[in-house]
């Protein structure tokens, strides 16, 4: 069987006769996820390419550094409520978008014929944080919805709308095969859970309806960055065919979690955080790791080996060899 059926399988939910892994980092620094400019995404797709040729992935995860911030027209660094954000100027979204097809399209000229790649997109409201982050006031987003719930929630899905036609233009013209969609729960206890699937949900299941227009294989990654914690049950209801979340900041197992998502594949298992046993330990306990979290899962079906989120830059790759290798003896 080729590499791209192999995993298609997988996140079918069939059994296949080994176990893959799925890891990735960033090819830019946190100073330059937002700058789309040539050196960038130029940087980054030579990125891609050194992973690709020394560690030769199961699948890709096309990282979309350089392109993470959603385009107004002024000084973001000004908005100071929600009055200030609903009233800045939309930016040149079609040419972000339009710049990201092609760069999707570079790569899988490169690579789709041989694995299957999923294109790193982010929630709307993620884009919406991250425009806050540049305030130095990211707090600010809860004050917006205790100020103008339905507001706020009408600002998001408006964003939502250029995300969704991102997503299916990556898929039908980039030629991705899907997409790995980046959620996370507000971070502010006063937002409950009803209010997350009132105000927020509608614009991520937006996004990956028009996703699966163009293909059924999107995966699903519930964030936990720097220990974020959500709640995980709060995504069962999403139409993908994998998730992945932090096992390790929101203690839910992957056995537990294909339990919540309804028996669909799960992908991860390690602590990614400088220190833990993937980026630190010696070769015999990531091999020990690898072969507890498998024991632990108690199946090859449905399963791919992963990290909470993304691995340090610079990580030695030989570390992801040595999980690939043990899960090949499984």
């Amino acid at each position: 069987m080729d590499k791209r059926q192999w995993i298609l399988d997988v996140f079918d939910g069939k059994e296949t006769d080994r176990v893959p892994v799925g890891f990735w980092y960033h090819y830019l620094d946190d100073g330059n996820k937002l700058n789309p400019a040539p050196e960038m995404i130029r940087r980054n797709l030579e990125g891609h390419e050194r992973f690709f040729r020394r560690f030769s992935p199961d699948f890709i995860k096309i990282m979309g550094d350089g392109y993470f911030g959603y385009p107004l027209d002024g000084d973001v660094a000004g908005i100071r409520g929600l009055s200030d954000l609903l009233a800045m100027p939309r930016g040149d979204v079609d040419g972000w978008i339009d710049a990201q097809v092609k760069f999707v399209r570079i790569l899988a000229d490169r690579y789709g014929e041989e694995l299957v790649l999923l294109y790193n997109v982010f929630s709307p409201m993620a884009y919406v944080k991250r425009i806050l982050l540049e305030t130095g006031s990211p707090a600010l987003i809860g004050k917006m919805f205790r100020e103008d719930a339905e507001a706020l929630s009408l600002y998001i899905n408006r964003v939502g709308e250029d995300i969704a036609r991102l997503s299916y233009r990556v898929i039908t013209e980039g030629g991705a095969d899907g997409i790995y969609l980046s959620v996370q729960n507000v971070q502010d206890e006063e937002l409950s859970r009803e209010e997350y699937l009132r105000y927020i949900a509608p614009s991520e299941l937006a996004v990956l309806g028009a996703a699966n227009l163009a293909s059924p294989y999107q995966m699903l990654h519930i964030c936990g960055f720097k220990g974020a914690r959500n709640d995980v049950a709060l995504y069962a209801g999403y139409p993908v065919k994998v998730f992945n979340w932090a096992v390790h900041s929101d203690h839910v197992s992957l056995r537990e979690g294909a339990q919540i998502f309804g028996g669909r594949t799960v992908l991860g298992g390690f602590d990614n955080v400088p220190g833990s046993i993937l980026c630190a330990g010696s070769e015999e306990e990531v091999r020990e790791e690898t072969r507890r979290i498998l024991r632990e899962f108690r199946s090859r079906r449905g399963i791919v080996l992963g990290a909470d989120c993304t691995v340090p830059m610079g990580m030695d790759l030989k570390r992801l060899e040595w999980v690939r290798e043990e899960a090949n003896r499984r």
